[in-house]
C-alpha cells in the first residue's frame, strides 16, 4: 500500500505522491513536517474529539487544508494547522488535505530556511519560549513536538472571540508569548 497516490493533474505533477482533489491534495499525515517545536496540548485534544465525532469527516477535514510549503528533497513543511494533523494522528486518520502554498524544493537546505523564516513561516522558540533555535532542531513529526500551556491559552482565549484568528501562519503564538 502506498503511502500517498500518484497525482495525474498537470497543476500538481511536481508533487509526487498527491492524490488530487479540486483545488486541494490530499497527504498521508506521517509525511507532513512541521515547522514549530510547540503545540498546545489542550487544542489537539480538542481537535481529537471534534475529528472523532465528526459526521462527515471528509467534509470536515476538506474546509480545514493544511497549508504546505514544499521543501529540499520535497519534504512536505506544515505552515498552519499543525494541532489538527496531531490530532488527526491521534485519532486514527491516514490523510489530510494539503494546499500548496509554495514549492522550494529546488532550494539548497540553508536558502530553504532563510526564505521559511523570512516568510514568517517557521516558530523556533520552545515550550518556554526561549530561542530561536536552528532549524535543525524541528522533529520530523508533529508527534514529536512540546507542551506550550500558553499556546492553549491563546487557543482558549480566541474560541472565547478573545482575539480574531486573522489566518496568518502562527500568528497565535504572538498571543501565546503575550500571556
Amino acid at each position: 500500500d502506498e503511502a500517498m497516490e500518484a497525482c495525474k493533474d498537470d497543476d500538481a505533477q511536481d508533487l509526487p505522491g498527491y492524490k488530487k482533489h479540486p483545488k486541494l491534495l490530499e497527504a498521508d499525515v506521517n509525511s507532513l513536517r512541521p515547522t514549530q517545536l510547540v503545540l498546545g496540548f489542550i487544542e489537539v485534544a480538542e481537535k481529537v474529539e471534534k475529528i472523532k465525532s465528526a459526521k462527515n469527516l471528509k467534509k470536515y477535514l476538506k474546509k480545514r487544508p493544511v497549508r504546505i510549503v514544499v521543501g529540499p528533497n520535497n519534504d512536505l513543511y506544515m505552515i498552519d494547522h499543525h494541532h489538527l494533523v496531531s490530532a488527526a494522528i491521534s485519532a486514527g486518520v491516514q490523510k489530510v488535505y494539503v494546499q500548496k502554498e509554495a514549492d522550494f524544493s529546488d532550494m539548497k537546505e540553508n536558502k530553504f530556511w532563510e526564505k521559511m523564516i523570512e516568510e514568517k513561516w517557521v516558530y523556533l522558540l520552545d515550550e518556554n519560549g526561549e530561542g530561536p533555535h536552528p532549524p535543525e532542531r524541528l522533529p520530523r513529526s508533529v508527534q514529536e513536538l512540546k507542551d506550550d500551556v500558553f499556546r492553549s491559552v491563546a487557543w482558549a482565549v480566541r474560541e472565547k472571540d478573545g482575539f480574531e484568528d486573522v489566518g496568518i501562519p502562527l500568528s497565535e503564538f504572538a498571543w501565546a508569548n503575550y500571556f
